[in-house]
This record gives structure tokens, sequence and C-alpha cells, in this order.
């Protein structure tokens, strides 16, 4: 497929996302302007380009990502929130999702939903989504089904050779 319609349907399903889940559009964190907004800032893209949500790791999302999605909006239409609320940050770390937001309503039940599902990423893989195990290889903490583990375990191996030369026995 051509670049150019790839990136144009991505596009289409950023705004889709971004209509239905305000929350997710890009914004600057100290002014709280929408990141596309404004063409003489120097962090100006294409609209839609990209979302918050393009952090969230791939196996996660696959597997409770929209069903987070729609507790969050529905908590936060519960509350009039729903064009308030801002996502300061979305990563994995030691191994399970850290999904952090902006001001929230006193009433709400935010921190309960994200606290479910931080929980329950490191139940599921991050990168293909089937459930798997927190292990640690030395230097990292990673939520990888077994598949996936020894996957990135000879991409791993591969990258020593090529800098190194040789494998050492």
């Amino acid at each position: 497929m051509n670049k150019r319609i790839k990136k144009k349907k991505e596009r289409q399903k950023n705004k889709m996302l971004c209509e239905r889940y305000p929350f997710l559009i890009p914004r600057n964190r100290w002014t709280d302007r929408i990141i596309w907004d404004s063409k003489d800032n120097w962090t100006y893209c294409t609209p839609y380009s990209y979302t918050e949500l393009d952090c969230f790791p791939t196996g996660w999302f696959k597997a409770f990502g929209y069903e987070m999605l729609e507790e969050i909006r529905d908590d936060c239409i519960k509350n009039n929130f729903l064009y308030d609320l801002r996502i300061v940050e979305i990563k994995e770390k030691y191994g399970g999702l850290r999904f952090y937001i902006g001001p929230i309503p006193k009433d709400s039940k935010l921190f309960e939903i994200i606290n479910k599902y931080e929980e329950m990423s490191y139940h599921y893989c991050m990168l293909c989504g089937h459930p798997a195990k927190t292990s640690g290889n030395g230097h990292w903490i990673e939520t990888l089904c077994s598949k996936c583990q020894q996957h990135i375990a000879e991409k791993r191996k591969a990258t020593l050779r090529r800098y190194h030369g040789k494998s050492k026995r």
C-alpha cells in the first residue's frame, strides 16, 4: 500500500478516536493548546497524525484498550468532564502499564478504573496481548508471553553478534 494512503487512513482512524475520546487529542503540557492548532508553534504537525494513544503498548491495547477507553469515557460523561480530562503520559514501566491523567473531579472513579487496568497489564503480553507473566532479564522487567520472549531473545542475540562480532561461546 502506498505510504501516503496508509498515512491518510491512519489520520482518519485517529480523527474517529479523538472525536469519541477527546482526551486523546495531543496537547501542549504547559499551555494546554492542541498541538496542531498553531502553525507558528515549533511543535506543529499535521492534524490527527498521532494521538496520546500512540504510546500505549500494542499488546495491551489489543487485550483491553478499547474497554479501558470506554470505561474512562463513561465516567467522564457521568461527571460532565469529557472535554476537560487530560492525559499526561502513557507508558510501560517495571513490566506494567502507567497511565497518568490530569485533574479529575472528586466524584470520579477514574483512579479506580486506571488502577484496575494497570493491574491487568501484568497478566497480558505487552507485544501481542496474549496471557503472559512478568519477568526480568537481569536489566529490564517485561510482561511477555513465551513466544514473544523467545523472539525478543533472538533479536537481542543477533544484535549482540552484529555489534561484537562472532558470538562468544
